[in-house]
């Protein structure tokens, strides 16, 4: 009998061995289930972020891609305008040009030589008077001034004429080059 009650005993040892041993495996069940609900709430967590950004990385292509439209419209509009100021330009340099078309510059006509009359009938009536001119074929005269450059000592500013036809104003350059024509003791 003594070797029923020595397996008993060894039994009732065993049985409590096992009893620990499980308590421990349970303790280990809990604290594993516990990680795996706190994985399981970060995994959650991870989803509900990524399908935000997902959100997000949608809404900020659309935005990219409106951007990219306005800028395309942008491109063709400023390019359009470019071309636009292109084309004024060139219709402001050959307005500019064909205005100084009519225009005669006169050197050698010293400051203050017109006296009490205005420039403008000054030279209108020099111009009659070194061409010849008859009344029939009296030159208009639109504008007379001089340039702007400030006067220096013993050099006279040019006087710039504007003729009101150009046809004028080339038959007074022929006729001054093909004349020596003389003011005051200068040529003009």
């Amino acid at each position: 009998m003594a070797n029923i009650a020595d397996i008993l005993s060894e039994l009732k040892s065993l049985r409590a061995d096992f009893g620990t041993k499980l308590d421990n495996i349970d303790t280990c069940l809990t604290v594993v289930a516990t990680s795996m609900a706190a994985l399981e709430s970060k995994v959650t967590d991870l989803k509900r972020d990524v399908s935000s950004n997902s959100t997000r990385i949608n809404e900020a292509e659309g935005r990219i891609h409106h951007a990219e439209k306005t800028l395309e419209k942008t491109e063709a509009a400023l390019d359009s305008v470019n071309k636009r100021i292109a084309y004024l330009e060139s219709k402001t340099d050959d307005l500019e040009n064909r205005g100084r078309r009519k225009n005669l510059r006169l050197f050698g006509i010293r400051e203050g030589a017109e006296g009490q009359q205005t420039l403008l009938n000054f030279v209108n009536d020099m111009l009659t008077r070194w061409l010849e001119l008859t009344s029939d074929r009296a030159l208009t005269l639109e504008r007379v001034h001089r340039t702007l450059a400030s006067g220096k000592p013993n050099q006279h500013r040019a006087v710039i004429v504007r003729f009101l036809k150009f046809q004028e104003k080339e038959f007074v350059y022929r006729e001054s080059r093909r004349r020596d024509i003389t003011h005051d003791g200068g040529k003009i």
